[in-house]
C-alpha cells in the first residue's frame, strides 16, 4: 500500500499535535517537583515539631528560625496553604494554581497533585 503525500502530511501533523499536546501538559513537572523537595524540607520540620511538642505548629512561620533558617517558597503555584485540625493533631500543607492543587498526604507521607 502506497500512501499519498497528503496522508503522509496529515500523519505527521496528527503526530506533531500529539507531541505539542504531550509537552504542554506536562510543562509544569520540573516545578513541581522543585516544590515537592522544598515542601519535604517543610514537612520534615512539622514532623520535628509534632515529635517535640506533641502536636503540629499552628502556623508556618513557628517553624522559622528553628528547625528552619527560612520557609522555602514553592517554585510552582502560589505560596503555601497550611492548617491544623484536632487541637494540632492532624496537618494540611499544599499549594495551587489555577485549578489545581499539590498537596501533602501526611497519614501516607507522599505529595499528590489534584484537579
Amino acid at each position: 500500500m502506497k500512501l499519498s503525500v497528503a496522508e503522509i502530511v496529515v500523519a505527521v501533523l496528527i503526530a506533531a499535535a500529539g507531541v505539542g499536546v504531550y509537552v504542554y501538559a506536562h510543562r509544569d513537572e520540573p516545578a513541581i517537583e522543585r516544590t515537592k523537595e522544598r515542601g519535604d524540607a517543610i514537612v520534615a520540620a512539622l514532623e520535628a515539631h509534632r515529635a517535640i511538642a506533641g502536636r503540629y505548629p499552628d502556623s508556618l512561620p513557628q517553624l522559622v528560625p528553628e528547625p528552619l533558617d527560612s520557609l522555602p517558597a514553592p517554585a510552582w503555584g502560589g505560596g503555601w496553604s497550611y492548617h491544623t485540625f484536632d487541637d494540632g493533631a492532624h496537618a494540611e500543607l499544599y499549594v495551587r494554581k489555577d485549578r489545581l492543587t499539590l498537596r501533602y498526604d501526611f497519614s501516607s507521607g507522599r505529595w499528590a497533585l489534584d484537579n
